[in-house]
């Protein structure tokens, strides 16, 4: 890990540039636990998640933060569709067309790249359930016409685990 932190110093001197390492995070995805902090890595903050792109990124591998932060994001947006959709002059139609464009694309930003557990997957159901409830929409509309679909896919949970099996077997 020294090495290449001290190549890319090199490389980045060489071109001109210069690494500011007050505002550089490091964060070291080691499963075995086989890297050893040196005195070149106590020079770098080391961090064991950050956003990128939108995404929270952890050194751990696993989606539940990003998936819980994502249904809190979308849940919030969920309640400030409350008057909407207590509403009784706007359709069951509208109103799914609403949550499915407000809230859904805000819960499955960047879905594709999650790994899902079991644990995940039950927590995506709860939080479409929840919103179900909300927009009063009995279990028949529910199980006929789903709200949580991912380009044109049956179930957002089902597409995304189909989605990450060849994944995981590439990286057995």
């Amino acid at each position: 890990m020294a090495e290449l932190l001290y190549k890319l110093e090199t490389v980045s001197m060489e071109m001109g540039l210069a690494i500011n390492k007050s505002k550089t995070k490091l964060m070291i995805i080691d499963r075995f636990k086989a890297i050893q902090r040196n005195n070149v890595l106590h020079d770098y903050e080391t961090v064991t998640q950050f956003p990128y792109l939108g995404s929270l990124i952890t050194n751990k591998g696993s989606s539940e933060p990003e998936i819980r932060r994502r249904t809190g994001m979308a849940k919030s947006a969920m309640t400030q569709l409350s008057n909407i959709l207590r509403d009784r002059n706007i359709t069951h139609r509208t109103k799914i067309h609403l949550v499915r464009t407000l809230v859904f694309s805000i819960a499955l930003y960047s879905a594709e790249t999650w790994t899902l557990k079991a644990a995940d997957r039950q927590r995506i159901d709860a939080f479409e359930m929840w919103c179900w409830r909300l927009c009063g929409v009995s279990d028949k509309e529910h199980f006929r016409q789903s709200i949580l679909t991912v380009c044109g896919r049956r179930n957002s949970a089902d597409s995304l685990q189909n989605q990450n099996l060849y994944t995981q077997e590439s990286a057995l």
